[in-house]
C-alpha cells in the first residue's frame, strides 16, 4: 500500500544521483549524458529523461514555476519524442498561464556538437477542450543520440491545492528534482505517494524552501490487472491548511466543518432537506415491506429504472432535486442523493459517503479535511442494523454491491456531528463453481455436460459483459464453443439470496474413436492463458476482488478404453497464503474425477511478488488445460 507523509515527518535519506549536481543547467550537458547509450535498469527503453527540474515560488496571489526537462533519444523508435506537448488548465478565469518557452536539440557527429534552437514562431498554442490548452512544438533533425531540452515558466493562481510534481514519466527518468519556496504566512500540508517519494528526505531551508531529489525512476505504462497507474506514481502534492487567504478559499479545521459546508450547498440541501413540494412528491411513493432491507431494495430498483445516469461523477450534486425530477437524468451524486431522499423520507437511515475511486490518483486518504481527496459520492445505508454501501447508477450492480473501482479502504461519511473518515469493507463471496460430466451416450457420441455458476462480483462481470455482446459472441469468446457441437446452451440470472449467473452447457465431441482420446476436463477457465508475460512489474497487481473457484469434472471411461495418462497433482501457494491453487485427480470404478480450487484471499498483490505470481499463474493456466488421456484396449 502506498504511504503518505507530512512535512514534519523524519524520513530516510537515500539518494544516488545520475549527475552529481542537484541543479540542471539549461544547455550544459555532462559527458555521461553525451555518452549514454542504454538505461541500465530499463535497457529496452527507446528514450530517457536525463533530468528534469521544477523550481516553484509562491508570491501571493500566484505561484511561479520554472520547469526544465532534458531527454535523450536512444533508439530510432524514440524519434517520436521529438514532438512535445505542454498541457495546462487555463479555464475561464485564466488559472494557469505558460510563457517563456524555449527548446533546443543537440546532435553529436564525429566529435562535433550541433545545436539548433527553436524560434518563437515554432511554438503553437492550441485550445483543446473543457478549459484545457496545450503548447506544441516539434524539434528538427531528431535522430538516435539526440539530446532534446526545453524550458518554460508557469504561473498558477490555484493556491488552495498546489499542482505539485509527478516524478515519474512514460520514459525512465534518471533524475527528477522539485523545489518550492513557501512564504511563512501560508501553512501547507504535503501529501507524498510512492516508495521513493515517501522514503526520501527532502531538504528544508530557513527561507521556506523545500526540495525533493529522486533518481532512477522506472517508466510507467498500463500493465495487466492494474486499476490505474495514477494511483501509484511517485508524486507530491500540497494542500493549504489552517486558514484561507482569498475570499474564494475554503479551508476547514475539522471533518464536521467540511461536511457542514458541503451539505449546505443548495443542490445538496434540496435532496437532504427537500422543501414541502418536493417532499410530497417523494412521499407519493409509499412502500411497505417486511424489512427495511426489502424496502430499500425496492427504492433502489425504482431509482435505477426511472432515472438515467449521465456518466458524470463528483462529490456534490450538480442539479436541484426539482430539475432531476423533470429531466430524469443526472450525475452520480444527483442520482444517489435522490435515493437518499426516498430512503430518509421513508424512515431508513442513509448518508452521503465520499470516496476516491481507483484511478483518481489517491492510493490512500489522509486524515485531514480536504474535499479534493475525493471524486465520487455514494451512500452508506443502514437497514435492519446493517451498513450497506450503495451506488444507484448501474442496472448490473444490485443493492449492496459497488463497482469494483469503488472498493477502497476509507470513505468520508457526511453524518452531521459524526462526520469523518470511516473504514470500508465490501464483503462478498465471489467465485466460479463448475461441475462437468463427460460420458458416452447411446448415440455413440462423447458428451460433455457443464453447469457453471458465477457468484456475486463474477456474476456482475459476466452480466455486464453479456449486455455488451450477443449470445453467439459469448459462446465463442467466453467458452470457445463451435456452434456445430452445441446441443444445449442456456443462461439464467438471479439476484437473491446472492447475485448469481448460471450457464448450462451440453456439448458433443462427435463420434469418438482412435487409439487415444484427449479430453480436457473443464469447459471454462478463468484465464485462457497467463496474463502476466512481462519479465518485471512496477506497480501492484489488482485483481479487483477476491474469489474462490471450485472446478469438478467426472469423466466416465467408455467401454473398451482405459486411463492411459493424466495430469499430475499440484499444490501451490504464494507467500503469506495470499493465493492458493490445488489440483487433484483420482480414478475409481471406471471414472476419473478431477478437482481444482483457486482461492485468492487478497485482491491487491504487491509488485515484489510478481515473479512468484507469474510462475504461479503459468502453472494454473497450463494445468487447467491439461487433458486426460484414454487408451483403446479392445473393440467394444
Amino acid at each position: 500500500m502506498v504511504k503518505k507523509s507530512f512535512l514534519s515527518f523524519t524520513l530516510l535519506l537515500s539518494i544516488i544521483s545520475f549527475v552529481q549536481a542537484q541543479e540542471i543547467i539549461y544547455g550544459r550537458y555532462t559527458q555521461k549524458e553525451i555518452d549514454l547509450k542504454e538505461v541500465e535498469f530499463e535497457p529496452e527503453a527507446d528514450a530517457v529523461i536525463l533530468g528534469e527540474m521544477s523550481t516553484s515560488k509562491i508570491e501571493i496571489p500566484e505561484m511561479e514555476s520554472v520547469v526544465t526537462r532534458r531527454l535523450k533519444i536512444l533508439k530510432p523508435s524514440g524519434i517520436k519524442y521529438g514532438t512535445v506537448t505542454i498541457p495546462f488548465y487555463h479555464g475561464a478565469e485564466g488559472w494557469v498561464r505558460v510563457s517563456k518557452v524555449k527548446a533546443q536539440i543537440t546532435n553529436y557527429k564525429d566529435g562535433e556538437q550541433k545545436t539548433i534552437a527553436l524560434k518563437d514562431s515554432d511554438f503553437f498554442n492550441v485550445d483543446t477542450r473543457n478549459g484545457w490548452k496545450e503548447i506544441r512544438f516539434t524539434l528538427p533533425d531528431v535522430q538516435e543520440g539526440s539530446i532534446i531540452e526545453y524550458e518554460y515558466t508557469k504561473l498558477d493562481k490555484r493556491l488552495t491545492v498546489l499542482e505539485g510534481w509527478v516524478f515519474q514519466n512514460p520514459l525512465p527518468t534518471l533524475l527528477s528534482v522539485y523545489s518550492i519556496e513557501i512564504p511563512g504566512t501560508l501553512n501547507y500540508r504535503v501529501l507524498s505517494q510512492g516508495e521513493q517519494a515517501t522514503k526520501h528526505r527532502f531538504d528544508a531551508r530557513k527561507d521556506g524552501t523545500y526540495k525533493w531529489i529522486l533518481t532512477d525512476l522506472r517508466s510507467f505504462s498500463e500493465e495487466p490487472y492494474m486499476s490505474h497507474y495514477m494511483d501509484y506514481l511517485e508524486k507530491i502534492e500540497f494542500q493549504l491548511a489552517g486558514y484561507g487567504f482569498r475570499s474564494s478559499t475554503n479551508v476547514f479545521s475539522t471533518w464536521v466543518d467540511l461536511a457542514k459546508f458541503l451539505m449546505n450547498i443548495e443542490e445538496m440541501r434540496s435532496y437532504a432537506k427537500p422543501n414541502k413540494a418536493n417532499a410530497e412528491k417523494i412521499q407519493e411513493m409509499i412502500i411497505e415491506r417486511d424489512s427495511q432491507l426489502e424496502t430499500a431494495k425496492v427504492f433502489y430498483k425504482y431509482v435505477l429504472d426511472n432515472f438515467e445516469y449521465n456518466g458524470y461523477s463528483g462529490i456534490v450534486a450538480d442539479d436541484h432535486i426539482k430539475r432531476l425530477f423533470e429531466t430524469k437524468k443526472g450525475a452520480r451524486p444527483d442520482i444517489n442523493m435522490l435515493l437518499l431522499a426516498y430512503l430518509t423520507q421513508n424512515g431508513i437511515e442513509a448518508y452521503p459517503l465520499l470516496i476516491s475511486s481507483k484511478g483518481n490518483g489517491r492510493s490512500n486518504i489522509v486524515d485531514s479535511p480536504f474535499a479534493d481527496q475525493f471524486n465520487q459520492l455514494i451512500l452508506a445505508v443502514i437497514a435492519d442494523g446493517k451498513v450497506y454501501y450503495v451506488d444507484a447508477t448501474s442496472k448490473h450492480v444490485p443493492f449492496g454491491y459497488l463497482p469494483v473501482a469503488f472498493h477502497v479502504d476509507k470513505g468520508f461519511l457526511l453524518k452531521d456531528k459524526e462526520s469523518g473518515l470511516i473504514p470500508m469493507s465490501v464483503t462478498h463471496r465471489s467465485g466460479i463453481q463448475q461441475a462437468v460430466t463427460i460420458k458416452l451416450e447411446n448415440t455413440g457420441n462423447l458428451i460433455s455436460e457443464s453447469s457453471i455458476r458465477f457468484l456475486e462480483y463474477d456474476a456482475i462481470d459476466f452480466d455486464t459483459n453479456l449486455a455488451k455482446s450477443t449470445e453467439e459472441e459469448v459462446k465463442k469468446e467466453s467458452f470457445q464453443l463451435d456452434g456445430e457441437t452445441i446441443i444445449d446452451f442456456t443462461l439464467s440470472a438471479r439476484e437473491e439470496p446472492r447475485k448469481a449467473f448460471d450457464v448450462k452447457l451440453k456439448k458433443s465431441f462427435g463420434e469418438f474413436g482412435g487409439d487415444l482420446l484427449f479430453i480436457q476436463p473443464f469447459q471454462y477457465n478463468r484465464w485462457a492463458e497467463n496474463p502476466f508475460k512481462a519479465e518485471s512489474r512496477t506497480f501492484p497487481v489488482d485483481f479487483y476482488h477476491t474469489f474462490l473457484d471450485n472446478y469438478t469434472s467426472i469423466i466416465e471411461i467408455p467401454e473398451g478404453y482405459e486411463l492411459d495418462d493424466y495430469p499430475e497433482e499440484a499444490s501451490l501457494m504464494l507467500p503469506g497464503g495470499l493465493f492458493v491453487f490445488n489440483y487433484k485427480i483420482s480414478s475409481l470404478d471406471g471414472m476419473v474425477k478431477v478437482n481444482a480450487t483457486l482461492d485468492l484471499k487478497a485482491n491487491m498483490l504487491p509488485a515484489l511478488l510478481y515473479a512468484d505470481l507469474k510462475y504461479f499463474m503459468e502453472v494454473v493456466t497450463s494445468k487447467l488445460k491439461e487433458p486426460v488421456v484414454l487408451k483403446k484396449i479392445s473393440q467394444p
